[in-house]
């Protein structure tokens, strides 16, 4: 993998699983979410769908992308990527080769169209 190619600076975060007890959305209690990890990614888009929610009567879009990332120990499908304020939620994670130097993740980021 060339350093080259990973240009986009990403935060990996965890569930703050203290925060997951306390969850309520009802009360305005939301999930936690806890810094994992800062690393340099290579993020492309690979597809996009758009729906429309029909309770809110609003247009859902998501978009799936590929992430590259040199290889961290410990993560998980329930973790998640931010991005320039984008949420990006981790669905699979490949150790290429199973080789410990790259990882690809599966990421979807739902967003208001």
């Amino acid at each position: 993998m060339r350093a080259g190619t990973l240009r986009h600076r990403m935060v990996i975060q965890k569930p703050d699983d203290k925060a997951a007890e306390w969850n309520n959305p009802s009360l305005g209690i939301e999930r936690g979410w806890l810094t994992y990890a800062t690393v340099w990614a290579r993020i492309e888009p690979e597809s996009g769908s758009e729906t429309l929610d029909d309770g809110t009567k609003k247009n859902q879009a998501q978009i799936r992308h590929k992430i590259t990332i040199r290889y961290i120990r410990g993560l998980r499908p329930s973790m998640r990527g931010t991005f320039e304020g984008r949420i990006l939620q981790f669905k699979s994670i490949m150790n290429i080769e199973e080789r410990n130097r790259e990882l690809v993740i599966i990421a979807i980021e739902e967003t208001d169209a």
